[in-house]
């Protein structure tokens, strides 16, 4: 998702739950995947470098399903 002001909406028309607020997305993927999940690696069994992350999995054709850690 790009920051709203890439688009032709106005942060009045978005869905507005009481209590919440826009913000600009942290990051992106260029182009865009289909975030299939999301998970939280409490654990260093894939070593340090990967201890305590997030993984996203996606269903993108351009990457036949893969596994992006952050």
């Amino acid at each position: 998702m790009d920051p709203i002001s890439k688009s032709n909406v106005i942060e009045d028309e978005l869905v507005n739950i009481p209590g919440s607020k826009y913000a600009v997305p942290v990051f992106r993927w260029v182009p865009s995947i289909g975030i299939t999940d999301i998970e939280f690696l409490n654990s260093s069994k894939l070593g340090e470098k990967y201890a305590n992350n997030i993984f996203v999995g996606d269903i993108g054709a351009e990457t036949n399903g893969y596994l992006f850690p952050s």
